[in-house]
Formats: C-alpha cells, sequence, structure tokens
C-alpha cells in the first residue's frame, strides 16, 4: 500500500512540475508563467530594499521576464524596515490631468513610495538588472507626475529613462511626508528631492 501510495504522489508532482513549467524538457532552458508577479530587488552593498517590481503576469524565458501591467515601486531612503513597505499588487496611477486633491490622498497611503512607474507590458533583463518597454510609460510621484513613451531602468543606478512624447506635471501644492510628521520643517523644493542622496 505505501508503494502505491508513493507512485501516485510521485506521478501528481510530476504532473503538477509538468503544469507549472510546460517547457521543462525543451532544450531552450527555463520556461515558467506566473500570474500575480512580485519580486523584491535589494542593493548589494547593503542588502536594503530599493524597489520592487510587479506583474499582473510574467513569463520566464531564460534570463528574461516578461511583464505585463508592470508596475514598479521605488522605494525611499527613509525606510529602515521592510515592515513600513504597504504591498501594492494592482495598483493604477491616476490621470495626469486629476486634480491635486487626488493625488495628495494616493500618497498619503504609500508613505514609503518615492515613486512609481507604470507599463502595461515591460521586459527585465535579470542578468543586467535591466527594465525596458517600448509601451506608453506612466511615472507617478508625490512632486512630479510623467507621461511618455518607452523607457529603460537601471537599478543600480536607480536611473529612469522615458524616451519619447514626454509630459509632465510638477505638483507645487503637495505637502511632504516630513511636513506632516513636523509641520515646524520647511518645505523641500521639488530640485531638492531631485538632488538628495542616499
Amino acid at each position: 500500500m505505501g508503494r502505491i501510495t508513493g507512485t501516485l504522489s510521485g506521478l501528481i508532482l510530476l504532473l503538477f512540475l509538468w503544469a507549472a513549467f510546460p517547457c521543462l524538457g525543451e532544450e531552450t532552458g527555463m520556461h515558467a508563467k506566473i500570474r500575480t508577479f512580485v519580486m523584491p530587488q535589494y542593493r548589494e552593498k547593503d542588502e536594503r530594499l530599493q524597489f520592487i517590481v510587479y506583474g499582473a503576469s510574467a513569463d520566464n524565458k531564460g534570463a528574461l521576464l516578461f511583464l505585463t501591467d508592470m508596475v514598479v515601486d521605488f522605494i525611499s531612503n527613509d525606510v529602515r524596515d521592510v515592515k513600513q513597505v504597504l504591498l501594492i499588487p494592482g495598483v493604477t496611477p491616476y490621470a495626469l490631468s486629476d486634480e491635486s486633491a487626488t493625488a495628495r490622498n494616493f500618497w498619503s497611503k504609500l508613505t514609503h513610495s518615492q515613486g512609481l512607474v507604470f507599463s502595461e507590458a515591460a521586459t527585465l533583463d535579470k542578468t543586467t538588472k535591466i527594465l525596458r518597454s517600448d509601451r506608453p510609460v506612466q511615472f507617478r510621484s508625490e512632486f512630479l507626475d510623467v507621461n511618455g513613451v518607452g523607457f529603460d531602468a537601471y537599478q543600480d543606478q536607480r536611473l529612469l529613462h522615458i524616451r519619447s512624447n514626454v509630459t509632465m506635471k510638477l505638483r507645487t501644492d503637495r505637502s511632504s511626508r516630513k511636513e506632516q510628521k513636523n509641520r515646524k520643517a520647511p518645505r523641500k523644493s521639488a530640485s531638492e528631492y531631485l538632488n538628495e542622496k542616499e
């Protein structure tokens, strides 16, 4: 009886692996499709959480990861504990034309985030740690919102390059998170935020 049960368990495991990784036996390499993808990325030198990549689905083909409904959440340098991070799978951007109150309400819930990048599809090269897309892209932050077409995001440099058709909206009426904690602190300008060092 134990032998039959062991054989059935082995068969069930084999069927599970075949269903989960249909191209496992092919010569083209590892291939897997994943639904509701979440992947945190850490800096090597101090293992600080830099950003989290989300996708409604991901198709892994060797070193490349093809994402649909991709969101990248850039984690604020103020975050010292991962428990401060709110996971946000399925979040969608507000429109560039939305009222300032909508943006303030959106960012009041995401105190861990420096900015978000949205695109309907993107490719992540796991060896170079570069994320790319030719599709429309939206960048949203507490002080700057940008729409464009095509982007390249470099993990190590924390650099986002939007390729073309760039439209942006600078929010000068926002209230910084430090001001929310301490109303006596002077308000930082957008250029001060951009020049902040890690």
